[in-house]
């Protein structure tokens, strides 16, 4: 079994729970479950899955993992929404805690000025409400910015 092989099913297991916070080995255990009988060793996938160097690696997989500061792990799909319209709507909805990521709806608790920093807007002013990950900053900015340039864009005129 080769790394790029496990990094395919890491990123099937983030899309499937979108954000995961738990047991690391419960995520290797949901991870082995979908590479079925060529999964490797719980144990092995689970020292695979602690290693920081996979941890930037999947960053390219659109995949965080990341163990927070109450020792849970926190596996979470860092890919955008398929449509302008779904990414409106996650920019326009507010999670129901300020303690929470808007990206990952992961909630820190009394910790949340540790494991969140804030949004900032274009002027470098925080966003009220609005506390994220530093996993989540990057894929929350980009749906940000694909939303503000689609309502900027000019339409086009039909040619009928």
């Amino acid at each position: 079994m080769n790394d790029e092989s496990i990094n395919r099913h890491i990123q099937a297991v983030a899309i499937q729970f979108i954000s995961y916070r738990g047991d690391i080995r419960a995520m290797a255990s949901f991870i082995a479950a979908s590479m079925g009988d060529a999964a490797p060793d719980i144990e092995l996938l689970t020292n695979y899955l602690r290693k920081p160097e996979i941890h930037e690696e999947l960053i390219k997989w659109d995949v965080g993992i990341w163990r927070n500061t109450t020792g849970d792990w926190s596996l979470v799909s860092l890919a955008a929404p398929s449509s302008i319209e779904q990414m409106r709507y996650r920019l326009e909805h507010f999670p129901t805690s300020n303690t929470q990521c808007r990206w990952c709806l992961q909630d820190a608790k009394r910790l949340a000025h540790i494991e969140l920093i804030p949004e900032k807007d274009i002027r470098g002013e925080p966003v009220d409400n609005s506390w994220l990950h530093k996993f989540c900053m990057r894929p929350w900015l980009t749906m940000r910015n694909q939303v503000a340039r689609a309502q900027t864009a000019p339409s086009k005129e039909s040619l009928i």
